[in-house]
Formats: C-alpha cells, sequence, structure tokens
C-alpha cells in the first residue's frame, strides 16, 4: 500500500473540513456582533445608556426614576474616637474640621442608602449594600448621574481633636480629601480615586490603591506604607520616621525629610524626591535598571551606594533605598 498516495488523498480533505470550521466561526462572530450592535441601538432608542443589574433577582434596567432618586443624610454625632467610611461609588467624599462629629450627604437610592451610626465610640459611615442594587446581583455602568443627583458625603469633626483609627474603604470615589486630620492611624483602600490630603497628622498611615492619583500636603507621619497600581504619588512638605512606597507604573514626587530607613520601589515612573535634609544625615543604595540618576543635579551610575553612620556628632541618619526598573531618578538636598 502507497502510504503516501493515501495521505495526499486525504490531506484536502482535512483542508476543507478545517477551512469549512474557520468559515463557522467567522459567521457566528459577525452575528454575535450583528446581535449586540441590534442590542445596543435598542437601548439607544429606549433612552440612551441606563445601568443595569444582573444577578438572582434577574436581568434589569433601571427605569429615569430609578436613576433620579437619591437618599440624604443630615446627623450629628458625640464622644467619637473612630471613623470607618465603606462605601462604593460617590462622586466626592470631603473630612473636613467644623463645629463637631457630623455627615451629611446624598446618594442615588440605586447604589444603596446611605447610613450613619455610632457604636463604642465608632462613627459608622455606609451604604446599606455597597455593591448590590435592590434587584440583586451588581450593577453596571453605576458611577452615571442624572439631573444633578451626585453623590457627595462630607464628614466634619472638631477642630483639633486627634482621633484614634480613621478607616475608608470605597471603591469609585472621584474626589476623595482629607483635611487638616490628626489621627493615630490612617488607612486608605480604594479602587479607582483621586485622593487629595492637606495637613495630616498621623502615627501610621496606610494607603492602598489600584487606579488614581495622590496628592498630599503638610504630612507628618510615624511611618507611611503606600501600594499603587497605577497613578502619580505625590508628597510634599512632608515629614515622615519610615517611609515604604511600591509603585506599579506612575511618578512619585516627594519633598520634606526621611528621618528613618525607607524603601522605595517603582516599576515603570520617574521618582523626583527635594530633601530638606544633608547628605550626611541619609544614606542612599540606588538599583536603576533603565535612567539616568542624577544626585544634586550631578549624574551618577544606575547601581549607587553611600551609607552614612551614627556618631556623636549626628545620631539621627538612616538609609533610603531604590528600586527602580524603568525610571529617571533625581534627588535633591537642601539642607
Amino acid at each position: 500500500m502507497n502510504t503516501s498516495n493515501s495521505m495526499d488523498a486525504i490531506n484536502p480533505v482535512m483542508s476543507v473540513k478545517k477551512k469549512s470550521k474557520g468559515f463557522k466561526f467567522l459567521i457566528v462572530c459577525l452575528i454575535l456582533l450583528a446581535v449586540g450592535i441590534a442590542i445596543a441601538a435598542i437601548g439607544a432608542a429606549l433612552g440612551g445608556i441606563r445601568p443595569i443589574s444582573i444577578g438572582p433577582g434577574g436581568f434589569h434596567v433601571y427605569s429615569l426614576e430609578d436613576l433620579r432618586e437619591v437618599t440624604t443624610i443630615n446627623k450629628t454625632f458625640h464622644n467619637v474616637k473612630n471613623i470607618e467610611l465603606n462605601v462604593a461609588v460617590f462622586t466626592t467624599v470631603e473630612f473636613v474640621e467644623g463645629d463637631g462629629f457630623s455627615v451629611k450627604g446624598q446618594n442615588q437610592k440605586m447604589h444603596g442608602q446611605l447610613l450613619a451610626k455610632e457604636k463604642d465610640g465608632t462613627l459608622e459611615i455606609y451604604t446599606e449594600d455597597r455593591t448590590r442594587s435592590k434587584w440583586g446581583g451588581f450593577t453596571l455602568t453605576p458611577w452615571i448621574n442624572f439631573d444633578g443627583n451626585t453623590s457627595h458625603i462630607t464628614i466634619t469633626y472638631p477642630k483639633g481633636v486627634k482621633l484614634e483609627n480613621v478607616r475608608i474603604d470605597t471603591d469609585v470615589v472621584s474626589d476623595l480629601s482629607l483635611n487638616n486630620l490628626t489621627c493615630k492611624s490612617l488607612e486608605l483602600t480604594t479602587s479607582v480615586s483621586d485622593v487629595k490630603m492637606n495637613t495630616i497628622d498621623a502615627d501610621e498611615m496606610t494607603i492602598r490603591m489600584n487606579t488614581g492619583d495622590i496628592h498630599a500636603d503638610r504630612v507628618s507621619a510615624g511611618a507611611i506604607d503606600i501600594e499603587s497600581s497605577i497613578g502619580e504619588v505625590s508628597f510634599s512638605r512632608t515629614n515622615v520616621q519610615s517611609l515604604s512606597t511600591n509603585v506599579n507604573t506612575g511618578d512619585f514626587e516627594f519633598s520634606g525629610k526621611i528621618l528613618g530607613d525607607s524603601y522605595l520601589d517603582v516599576d515603570i515612573g520617574d521618582i523626583d524626591m527635594e530633601l530638606d535634609q544633608s547628605e550626611d544625615m541619609l544614606g542612599l543604595i540606588l538599583n536603576v535598571s533603565v535612567g539616568d540618576v542624577r544626585i544634586n543635579g550631578q549624574e551618577v551610575g544606575s547601581k549607587y551606594h553611600r551609607s552614612v553612620a551614627s556618631s556623636a556628632k549626628n545620631l539621627q541618619t538612616a538609609n533610603l533605598t531604590i528600586d527602580a526598573n524603568v525610571s529617571e531618578v533625581r534627588i535633591k538636598f537642601l539642607g
């Protein structure tokens, strides 16, 4: 039996079958694309983009009345030592000084009723159900606001008060600001937000962000621990004892003093630091894979090591370690 002749006879058939399968797959893709376009056209004809929920309650398209319905809050509190904020989607969230402890704001009801209560010295602010709609399941396009019904919260505390713990946990907040806040511990966890801090005094500060920028000014902290996936991290006029920062993609800027051993890890992004201290107060251990490194305007090698040691004349010294993958590093000592 001639095997090669048999295979030659079979191969054209297999080739035709493969082409047939590929053609069928292409037809299915085109049909799905056409169905998607048709659904989008129907949605536009019925009033444009509207949030939907998918879950145990089934598939639900919100009406305009659902979108306009809001829940409001305006409450005062006393004897608060801790603040815990746990909400999903808001346009603005503000922490500001006031005459006392209070919570004011409004939220689209489809995102859950906005609630606040004091329990054992802790002010708890939360939405009734931060991820699920009243229809069950998850809500898609939840950030859309209609008729000016933006979701916002303002949290006030007395001037000069020192809180124990402040914990903030949000999903999507367009603008999150903290002002004139003093506490022992500040913990911030958010998925998508732009964060602004002004005049913060904390023994410990922990920040976990997926996407968004952090801009902080006038910060005094014993320890700052930051993890950011995508976004710019900027701290100005900041005094910190220990700094630990991990930035995947984004620039890092810092001005102020670093008083203790600290570590900075940036995968992709530039690093700019203006340190209000002398060089003999802070040693440097720099490891940069790709990019220039400049100290006081002078270019040094990408692997740079200058340690400092404590002495009777200079008791408070520290070392800053920087690991960067693709980065331009610029460090200036102003002391």
